[in-house]
């Protein structure tokens, strides 16, 4: 009996690529970039002068990257991803958040044509450049190549997208914007001293969104030999994921 393969259509990574939320493909973005154990990310808005319009928008990150093995065995793979199969990341910094495999489509909302550039170390030890392109002409084809590192290097990513058709970025630029990504990231922002996030110059605080912040010391255990503090944070927005 012959086996059918069953590929993702063009009209179905379109659906999971949502193109009309630029905000959300940030989140995700930089979600990829914490989940990659990068300590710091960066957003950045490249805008044209002339056209008063932002032209592209690149998330750069210093996490371990994705090597050629890791681009074989799930990039392509609509719906699946490495991290389904763990808890943690890659070298158990963190507990994941992305699980569907889905994220990599999301840059399509803030260009036509996306390109990864990726630099790391595969399962052999040998430090690698992987580049990874598409565009939203053909959103289910990606392109790939990997070289190696001609000199060590430090590892991480880069995500550009170019926004060549000239789509309307301008919630990135709207007054909520910022207040979005520094409510959706201030829990890990706050549990994790060691991270930062920047998004077009400005830095996320996660004090910022904290309204109350209340400490309760309680003593425990065999005639209260322990001491324990419980955190009770009430932000001021958002829907927060527990920690």
């Amino acid at each position: 009996m012959s086996e059918l393969v069953l590929q993702a259509s063009d009209d179905l990574v379109a659906r999971l690529a949502h193109e009309g939320d630029p905000v959300r493909a940030v989140v995700e973005l930089v979600w990829n970039a914490i989940d990659g154990e990068a300590h710091t990310v960066t957003v950045r808005l490249e805008r044209d002068a002339a056209l008063e319009a932002i032209v592209a928008v690149a998330v750069e990150d210093d996490g371990h990257g994705i090597t050629s093995d890791e681009v074989e065995a799930t990039f392509g793979r609509i719906g699946d991803s490495w991290k389904k199969r763990s808890e943690r990341s890659k070298n158990g910094v963190r507990l994941l958040h992305g699980k569907l495999g889905e994220g990599r489509l999301r840059a399509f909302a803030l260009g036509s044509r996306v390109v990864r550039a990726s630099r790391s170390v595969n399962t052999a030890g040998e430090r690698q450049n992987v580049t990874i392109s598409g565009n939203r002409g053909s959103r289910h084809v990606f392109r790939w190549d990997a070289t190696t590192a001609a000199s060590p290097s430090e590892t991480g990513t880069t995500v550009a997208a170019y926004n060549d058709e000239q789509r309307s970025l301008s919630a990135l630029e709207a007054d909520g914007a910022i207040a979005a990504l520094r409510s959706h990231f201030a829990p890990v922002l706050l549990n994790e001293e060691g991270l930062a996030v920047r998004f077009d110059g400005e830095a996320l605080d996660p004090a910022q969104e904290i309204l109350h912040d209340t400490h309760l010391d309680f003593p425990f255990g065999e005639a209260d030999a322990y001491h324990g503090r419980l955190r009770i944070i009430e932000w001021r927005s958002g829907k927060h994921r527990a920690r």
